[in-house]
């Protein structure tokens, strides 16, 4: 199997595109791309992704070679990873719902996560009401098909229809939706009206 590398150095060749012109379309450096091919440093998969563009390749193909290379310390494989989509905060609740999740939203793009399902998806965190553990545009996975519990990061729909990311606690005999950054308070909600979209399950930290 050909490294992620070698596969974008056979592509460029293939196109007879040399290192500068595809550095550039992609956004990245000459020398950046010459470390890549040659297999002495690494690229992200935001990165790869704009690459494969570039020389109009299969990009499922580069990030299974990624995965390869990048994910043997962790004893993955890409088999046991499922890709899922990266979808906007309004749509969040009728993705989680729907017969036919692919009718309800486009995705921005797609991700590759450890959990697996139907009706899995990804958001990016927006707004800082979740710091520290979890920053403006880091993304996280949700599972809708668990129960949630005490304790748990969900996805809350509120009465509007809206999509908020809190920690569910329970204070005494009340429920409350609670953000991690202190300069926020506690909503405190009824948990017979509560829809909880999904639990976030991952965070896929991206540099």
């Amino acid at each position: 199997m050909h490294t992620y590398g070698e596969m974008i150095s056979r592509a460029r060749a293939k196109k007879k595109l040399s290192r500068r012109e595809v550095a550039g379309r992609a956004g990245i450096s000459e020398a950046h791309l010459r470390f890549v091919e040659k297999g002495e440093r690494p690229m992200s998969p935001k990165t790869l992704r704009k690459v494969a563009s570039v020389l109009e390749i299969d990009e499922t193909a580069l990030i299974d070679a990624w995965l390869h290379e990048n994910v043997r310390g962790l004893s993955l494989a890409p088999k046991e990873l499922q890709k899922v989509p990266l979808i906007s905060w309004v749509h969040a609740g009728d993705f989680a719902m729907a017969e036919n999740p692919e009718d309800v939203a486009e995705c921005e793009e797609w991700v590759w996560a450890m959990t697996k399902g139907p009706n899995v998806f990804a958001l990016r965190v927006e707004g800082d009401s979740m710091e520290p553990e979890f920053r403006e545009g880091e993304i996280i996975v949700v599972n809708p098909h668990i129960a949630w519990e005490a304790g748990n990061y969900v996805i809350v729909k509120n009465q509007d229809g809206e999509a908020t990311f809190k920690q569910i606690k329970k204070k005494g005999d009340r429920w409350v939706l609670h953000p991690l950054n202190p300069k926020y308070e506690d909503i405190v909600v009824d948990n017979r009206e509560l829809y909880v979209v999904g639990v976030v399950v991952e965070k896929l930290k991206r540099y």
